[in-house]
């Protein structure tokens, strides 16, 4: 059961890269990846033991499965750890729980601080590569946010419906380059096989 979540869900990757992701498929993926446990990646089915999240301020991330259609990894944050707004050109990931789709054009630009130790399943379709011009930047906000439209936000964009809470938009964003120290760690759950 455990290696059938990880490896149902890379498939299903692979088939809405190889054929589209329509609106139907990407319910499918958030829904699926709803139902991706701790255990199912390897880690604690509780918070995180010593040594899975690294202390301090780095951020770990685990590669499940790369490949030049899609990514799947998960990020291990350490308490009190930020990642300031900053955006995903030109791709569309499912980085919270519930699953939260991001696209191009909604809900891009955002940033996201650990409350806990926490680990984060994050699905890029198609994955970074900066040669390709799909490379990620940090921003600062300067100025008053103010509300999206809930109307804008609304109607599904949230794998559990609605996805309007705590959007907003910011006035006037300049980029910065944060110090950050993220590394790879060791991915120690099962490993999707998918042929290439």
């Amino acid at each position: 059961m455990r290696t059938t979540r990880v490896q149902n869900l890379c498939e299903l990757a692979a088939s809405a890269c190889a054929s589209g992701l329509d609106e139907a498929r990407r319910r499918e993926i958030s829904l699926l990846m709803d139902a991706v446990a701790a255990a199912d990646l390897g880690l604690p089915d509780t918070a995180p033991a010593a040594g899975s999240v690294s202390a301090g301020s780095t951020i770990i991330t685990q590669t499940v499965y790369a490949s030049d259609a899609f990514e799947l990894v998960v990020f291990l944050f350490p308490r009190g750890v930020r990642l300031p707004l900053h955006d995903h050109r030109e791709t569309i990931l499912t980085p919270e729980s519930p699953t939260f789709a991001l696209r191009p054009d909604f809900a891009n630009i955002h940033s996201f601080e650990a409350l806990a130790d926490t680990a984060v399943l994050d699905l890029q379709l198609p994955p970074y590569d900066d040669r390709k011009g799909r490379d990620c930047h940090y921003f600062a906000s300067e100025g008053e946010a103010a509300p999206a439209l809930a109307e804008a936000a609304a109607g599904g964009d949230s794998a559990r419906g609605g996805g309007s809470e705590g959007i907003c938009c910011a006035e006037t964003l300049r980029v910065i380059s944060p110090e950050l120290d993220i590394r790879a760690g060791a991915y120690r759950g099962p490993r999707p096989r998918l042929a290439r």
